[in-house]
């Protein structure tokens, strides 16, 4: 009896053992794992956990990492970033992680939680640069045409010194008019002073733009949309844009 009870303890010691340690290999999959999100050169998303091929690693935009379990029976697979059936994938090292990044990318974490994603092109008004959530700085050209405005972060009309960003209609200029084709030349000193500077015209396809001197241009949208004075640009006709009401 007495050596039926020691064996029973034994092999509950044993169990117990046993149970602890695969509890603590679960939990090791997920703690003490080196981050290769805080300094990240590549701006890379995924990455392979360092010891368990059934966890792949993923990054935001702030350097944080988040461990991700695959779906049953899956495995990650790093060449095309996906959990998929396979033979296992043996990782023997963290990823690596080195440091530094570009200076000239104006994609920092700071500008993107202030909402700055639209920086200009140094030396290059024709090309402006487009951050996306990742902090990658995408480098986009402006329509035939317009150049980038920094103040409205858009891409404008070359005259002046403001514009619409309104698309590639064509311009009709009359410097120093005092009328448009028997209309009054809204760009008045007290207009531009209170940077009123674009105005309907009677035609829905065209608008009136002034400059700071005072001269009157006459713009005509692109093919197919009609100006909304109430966020100033050119925009569909069956789109409300801007207006509270959801009138145009």
């Amino acid at each position: 009896m007495n050596k039926l009870v020691i064996l029973s303890l034994l092999f509950g010691l044993g169990l117990a053992n046993l149970i602890k340690r695969e509890v603590q290999s679960c939990l090791d999959a997920f703690q003490n794992v080196p981050n290769p999100c805080t300094n990240n050169p590549e701006q890379k998303v995924y990455f392979p956990h360092p010891t368990d091929v059934s966890k792949f690693i993923q990054c935001d935009k702030f350097g944080r990492m988040y461990i991700i379990q695959c779906p049953l029976n899956l495995l990650y697979n790093p060449a095309t970033a996906v959990c998929q059936a396979q033979a296992p994938i043996v990782t023997t090292h963290a990823p690596s992680v080195v440091n530094p990044v570009n200076p000239a990318n104006p994609c920092t974490p700071e500008n993107l939680v202030a909402g700055s994603i639209y920086f200009a092109v140094a030396g290059d008004n024709t090309r402006f640069i487009e951050c996306d959530l990742l902090g990658h700085a995408n480098v986009l050209m402006c329509p035939s045409g317009l150049v980038w405005n920094e103040d409205r972060l858009s891409c404008v009309y070359k005259f002046g010194s403001s514009g619409t960003g309104t698309g590639t209609g064509n311009i009709t200029v009359k410097p120093g008019s005092t009328t448009i084709n028997g209309l009054k030349n809204p760009c008045t000193r007290e207009t531009i002073a209170a940077a009123k500077l674009f105005f309907p015209h009677p035609d829905a396809t065209k608008f009136i733009q002034c400059d700071l001197w005072g001269d009157v241009y006459v713009v005509s949208c692109p093919s197919g949309l009609v100006w909304n004075q109430y966020s100033e640009t050119c925009a569909s006709a069956f789109v409300n844009v801007g207006s509270p009401s959801g009138r145009k």
